[in-house]
C-alpha cells in the first residue's frame, strides 16, 4: 500500500517552510511501500514533487538557515530517487 510523500510543513521564523524528516528511510520519504518492485512511476512523481517545493532556488531570497536546510534536504531527496530508481 502507497502512502504520501513524506514532507511535513515546519514554522521555521516567519516563513512557512517544507521538510523532510531525515530520520525516514528513502522508502518512507517517497510515500512508498518496502518492497523490491518499486512503482518508478509513482517515484518519479513524488520525487518531482518534492523537488519542487525543496529546491534551493526557491530559497534564494530565504534566511541562511532556510537556504542550508533546503540544500541539505533537496540532497536527501536527490540520494533517495538514485538509489531507489537503480
Amino acid at each position: 500500500m502507497s502512502k504520501t510523500p513524506a514532507v511535513v510543513v515546519k514554522v521555521l521564523t516567519s516563513s512557512w517552510f517544507l521538510a523532510v524528516d531525515f530520520s525516514q528511510n528513502y522508502f518512507e520519504l517517497f510515500g512508498l511501500s518496502e518492497q523490491f518492485d518499486i512503482d518508478l512511476k509513482r517515484l518519479s512523481s513524488c520525487y518531482q514533487e518534492l523537488q519542487k517545493a525543496l529546491h534551493p532556488d526557491k530559497f534564494a531570497n530565504a534566511s541562511d538557515r532556510e537556504r542550508r536546510l533546503s540544500l541539505q534536504q533537496a540532497g536527501q531527496v536527490n540520494s533517495g530517487f538514485q538509489t531507489l530508481k537503480d
